[in-house]
């Protein structure tokens, strides 16, 4: 096989290590900090938790610009949880999801 049997080793340890590089961002251990798939991000700030619906508004509370529009909750340890909103449904799905992961759902 040679040469052949050769570039399919490299072709391989190449996808491998950029299916590693790709998952790096996100760590199953930590999905409800980093966010997953369904959009769901938890995003600790000095003035509370911000739960935002894509990574685009995760990384703007990272940076200190907070989302347009949220709707203010309190969690068992009276910590401020800000759900982003956008008036169609979003602040209902994540407020869903946050109880859901923090096992507050009936």
């Amino acid at each position: 096989m040679g040469r052949r049997g050769d570039m399919l080793r490299v072709a391989t340890a190449v996808g491998l290590a950029l299916l590693v590089a790709g998952c790096g961002g996100r760590s199953s251990s930590s999905r409800g900090a980093d966010g997953d798939l369904l959009g769901y991000y938890e995003v600790l700030d000095s003035a509370g938790i911000y739960v935002v619906g894509s990574m685009g508004s995760a990384d703007k509370v990272k940076a200190g610009a907070l989302p347009a529009k949220t709707v203010r909750r309190l969690n068992l340890q009276g910590q401020p949880v800000f759900i982003e909103a956008d008036g169609a449904g979003l602040e209902y799905r994540l407020t869903s999801e946050y109880q859901r992961r923090h096992g507050l759902s009936q």
